[in-house]
């Protein structure tokens, strides 16, 4: 009973890294597509004060989708955790299964 409550806990944390990096990828996306635009606006400021503000903002977006991208590489580091420890406690509780060579159902009752 034991073995199962642990797998059931590494499901559970592996659902949630799954989680979270469905919400990742699409930061990461929505962050590079932040730099790209920035970057172009940067690229059309004309004075000095735009340039400044815009490679203030390229410089910003681009640290928070790298950050961002860390972060998914991190949960997918989790999930093959996950994966390895569930796939190791599945192994154990299989082992632990009598197969149909110890199946007593056939043996007769003492009845």
């Amino acid at each position: 009973m034991m073995k199962r409550e642990v797998l059931e806990r590494w499901e559970n944390r592996a659902a949630e890294a799954y989680g979270k990096i469905e919400e990742l990828e699409s930061d990461v996306e929505r962050f590079r597509y932040d730099v790209e635009i920035a970057q172009r606006l940067l690229d059309k400021a004309q004075d000095d004060s735009a340039l400044e503000k815009w490679r203030i903002q390229v410089d910003l977006l681009q640290m928070m989708a790298d950050r961002a991208a860390s972060d998914l590489a991190q949960q997918q580091e989790e999930i093959a955790l996950c994966d390895e420890m569930i796939a190791e406690i599945e192994t154990d509780l299989a082992v632990e299964q009598p197969g149909p060579e110890h199946d007593n159902t056939d043996e007769a009752l003492p009845f």
